[in-house]
């Protein structure tokens, strides 16, 4: 399979030529676009147009190489500007800690990266772990992509805590390199391991809990909507409309009736397996997670117009353990609190709707 990356969501290419600019290597820059026919920037094509993966590798390792610099994807890295991943990056320095800081990276990937390049983030064993990776292909974008994503992640977390982060373990999709000091130095570990097939980097859960220097309550809602806008949909087939639509239903019945919704148990009821549906899912550009959050807050919308039910009884509806929980999310879906909302509902005289919560299409 030839796969095709997009130069301004893949940002490694770009952000590199953008550093050798302000480096004084010009020449090497015009150099390596005529050799590889590489749209320059000036053009506007960098977010339209596309070069096939192997030309960006190669691209890359020819720069590193005239350059000089065995780490430079690495060194891109650690130089990097703040807000240079744009929107989706400016939301979590916004974020009000770590935890929810990480989660917008994976909600806002595709801002970040494009297809067939993915970002997953996950909690395991007490653990945190940002995976890069390209399904089906196991070197990933190559060398200098990979400890470019790999180092931009830990500088981009360092400067959100404040605090020099170190990985508890470093995962390569390439081979090693003769010399992995520079590695090991700058990610803090002596635990790297190469030809991984993804590239990860794992922290010690204990991360998620700290506070974001630069939360800005007033400021995340408006940069929330806004990424939220300009999020690129993936068009989905006619199979994966119907599956979408079959999951938001099991996940909706499960909350009804159990107060709870597990992938493992849906995935049963749609009579394939969990890894199958989390596949189905990466492929239509959203997960399990999002799904679920996407019912409950339907959900919670319906429940808040039934002045009957109080707060606390709705967060455990949803599957909430505790009522600041479902706060906190509710605040990050709606802006507003349970609170406020219920009130703005009964000025409007909406009442629950006894039923089905209503279906958003996506094209």
């Amino acid at each position: 399979m030839s796969h095709r990356v997009s130069h301004q969501p893949t940002p490694c290419l770009p952000l590199l030529m953008a550093w050798m600019h302000a480096n004084g290597a010009s020449a090497l820059i015009d150099r390596v676009q005529r050799e590889f026919e590489i749209p320059s920037p000036s053009t506007g094509l960098f977010q339209e147009d596309a070069v096939p993966l192997e030309t960006y590798r190669s691209a890359v390792d020819v720069a590193a190489k005239e350059m000089g610099d065995d780490f430079l994807g690495l060194r891109v890295a650690r130089e990097g500007r703040r807000g240079c991943f744009g929107i989706a990056e400016l939301a979590a320095r916004s974020s009000p800690n770590a935890a929810d800081a990480l989660e917008r990276v994976k909600r806002y990937r595709r801002l970040i990266v494009a297809r067939p390049v993915d970002l997953d983030v996950q909690r395991a064993d007490g653990e945190i772990f940002v995976a890069h990776f390209i399904p089906g292909d196991e070197r990933c974008v190559g060398r200098q992509g990979n400890e470019f994503a790999l180092g931009s992640i830990l500088r981009v977390i360092r400067e959100l805590v404040g605090e020099p982060i170190r990985a508890m373990y470093v995962k390569f999709a390439h081979t090693a390199p003769k010399d992995i000091s520079p590695l090991q130095g700058y990610f803090g570990t002596t635990d790297l391991h190469f030809e991984s097939r993804q590239n990860v980097i794992a922290f010690q859960e204990g991360v998620l809990s700290l506070p974001v220097v630069s939360s800005d309550a007033s400021l995340l809602p408006w940069l929330d909507e806004c990424a939220e806008r300009i999020l690129p949909r993936q068009p989905l087939g006619t199979k994966t409309v119907q599956t979408m639509s079959r999951l938001h239903q099991q996940i909706e019945d499960s909350l009804r009736a159990e107060q709870s919704a597990r992938l493992e148990r849906v995935a049963r009821r749609l009579q394939c397996s969990a890894r199958t549906l989390q596949r189905q899912l990466a492929e239509a550009g959203t997960s399990f997670q999002c799904v679920l959050d996407e019912v409950r807050r339907e959900l919670a919308i319906d429940y808040l117009r039934d002045p009957e039910r109080s707060i606390y009884e709705i967060a455990l509806a949803l599957g909430y353990s505790d009522l600041s929980s479902f706060h906190r999310a509710f605040v990050k879906w709606n802006g507003a609190t349970p609170k406020s909302f219920r009130r703005a509902l009964a000025n409007t005289g909406q009442r629950p709707t006894n039923g089905r919560v209503a279906r958003r299409s996506r094209g």
